[in-house]
């Protein structure tokens, strides 16, 4: 008996729409009692059927309806109804986050069809904006940044309403040392970490890249492969070291081999020397000349990490080891342990493909006075990586590379806030 009230609730409901002979058939509607319709239109008491609360909904619905329905033009229908498909299309297709994307990335269109379809159809910007998937607070930021937008700003935004983004003189360090011909070697948070320590830009090393993609200075470099397992790490200086050779062909035709020894802890290049051959003895010599600048009383202990190559792996630099007063344990990477030699290795793929490539090197002499340079800043000048705001040699010689920035990232940002609340222009 409830469920029967419940439906004829709803029949009634499209009678007062006049709808019924519009979605209800003709022996329906004859089939219904006289006293039954006599009672719908003066006796109906909402409160006492089952679902009287969803009767509020169920009589917009079914105006929506009626007012499709009534639509006389077939193509003002089919229109209608392609552009709920699409709607629901976008909506099944792309996610939430998506859509807003989406949306975001033409932040401005869409502010300008939320208002046009405001003043069509009078349903109100709140609704229009749900809609399609936007909150209120959203468009009432997105239309300040239109309204505000900077253009001493990367990002388009006024510096009031964002006085988190980089202040104009942080803005110009940037550019400047991302185009600066001499540091074009430098990696990014090299740059970052000599910006700080000159206290030139506190700006982290995200920020710089993301800085760098707006501001389209850098090109992109691709990231090289991670070694197998966990990285080697030493705990302090000269504990290990890794030793390797590559090669570089110069304009004369010649190929000349650069020796390296590298220390994993402080990334300092202990040595580095150029033969035109790949030998034991040079190999030798080069260990033999480490050792002596970083054990200068003969006595300790290192690891020292290698290939397999013909230079590294052989009798004479067997011989030398068990002969040496300091305690050396000569492992092959990938062989006796698990990781590669990757440390020395990229520092040859960031020396080639940054710095010698692309520049006319005659011939072994003008390539030592390349290398000369590049080891040098590399060690002395260029803040590492790894290090922060520290060089290979500062680290080697105590400076702590584990420390924390946080305090200054802070102090930064305070700053940085009231410099850009400070910096008014004539559209604020």
């Amino acid at each position: 008996m409830r469920k029967r009230k419940v439906y004829h609730s709803s029949v009634k409901l499209a009678h007062s729409l006049n709808l019924e002979k519009v979605i209800l058939p003709a022996s329906f509607l004859k089939s219904i009692p006289r006293s039954t319709v006599h009672g719908w239109r003066h006796d109906f008491n909402p409160k006492s059927l089952i679902g009287q609360n969803f009767a509020k909904k169920i009589e917009h619905n079914l105006t929506d309806a009626s007012a499709f329905l009534e639509l006389t033009n077939d193509n003002s229908r089919t229109l209608i109804l392609t552009v709920l498909k699409i709607n629901r299309f976008f909506r099944q297709q792309l996610s939430k986050n998506g859509l807003q994307k989406l949306l975001r990335d033409h932040k401005q269109k869409t502010i300008q069809f939320i208002d046009w379809l405001d003043q069509k159809t009078n349903l109100g910007k709140t609704k229009i904006s749900a809609s399609i998937g936007l909150g209120r607070n959203t468009v009432s930021k997105w239309k300040r940044q239109i309204k505000f937008t900077c253009h001493t700003s990367v990002f388009a935004k006024c510096r009031i309403e964002h006085p988190n983004q980089a202040t104009i003189n942080e803005l110009s360090v940037i550019t400047e040392l991302l185009s600066d011909p001499t540091k074009s070697h430098w990696g990014i948070p090299s740059l970052q970490g000599w910006a700080i320590k000159k206290k030139l830009c506190f700006l982290s090393v995200s920020s710089w890249y993301t800085y760098n993609r707006l501001l389209k200075i850098r090109r992109s470099i691709s990231r090289f492969k991670k070694s197998n397992g966990e990285p080697l790490r030493a705990t302090k200086v000269n504990e290990i070291w890794h030793a390797d050779i590559t090669v570089f062909k110069t304009l004369d035709g010649v190929k000349n081999y650069i020796y390296t020894i590298k220390d994993n802890f402080s990334r300092k290049t202990l040595v580095w020397k150029i033969t035109q051959e790949v030998s034991a003895q040079t190999r030798l010599e080069t260990i033999q000349q480490a050792l002596l600048f970083a054990f200068p009383t003969n006595t300790g202990t290192l690891r020292l990490i290698t290939d397999g190559g013909p230079e590294n792996d052989n009798h004479t630099i067997k011989n030398f080891i068990c002969n040496s007063q300091i305690e050396i344990k000569h492992q092959i990477a990938l062989r006796d342990i698990v990781q590669s030699n990757s440390m020395v290795e990229a520092t040859y793929r960031w020396l080639k493909s940054s710095f010698l490539y692309g520049k006319k090197i005659l011939n072994a002499v003008e390539l030592e006075k390349y290398l000369q340079f590049y080891f040098y800043d590399h060690d002395e000048i260029k803040p590492h990586s790894a290090h922060q705001i520290y060089t290979p040699n500062e680290v080697y010689n105590g400076a702590n590379p584990a420390i924390s920035l946080t305090e200054v990232y802070q102090i930064a940002s305070k700053n940085r806030r009231i410099t850009n609340f400070a910096s008014r222009c004539k559209i604020c």
